[in-house]
């Protein structure tokens, strides 16, 4: 159970630094009526423009392999069976 707990507060600590780093979060402080405070703030716009950009690089990551299979050829050999092979004569 406490492996499970410092595994989950790694994952947490790692999206928050991932999203600070790509300024999906930002913090700002504010002095207003002099009265400090912090302001956290999301931006899921920028968050979903991210998310679709990674869809695109990893759908072209993909696209070259679906591309290079193989197709059905259109010849008429198709129709062929294959014979087993005959064992060697002595």
């Amino acid at each position: 159970m406490k492996a499970l707990l410092i595994v989950l507060v790694f994952v947490v600590v790692l999206v928050v630094g991932v999203g600070f780093y790509q300024k999906w979060f930002s913090v700002a402080t504010t002095n207003a009526d002099g009265n400090p405070g912090i302001t956290f703030s999301a931006d899921p716009a920028k968050i979903e423009g991210d998310k679709k950009a990674a869809q695109e690089k990893l759908h072209d990551l993909r696209g070259p392999a679906k591309d290079q299979t193989a197709a059905p050829s259109d010849e008429k050999d198709n129709d062929k069976i294959a014979t087993p092979a005959q064992p060697p004569r002595d």
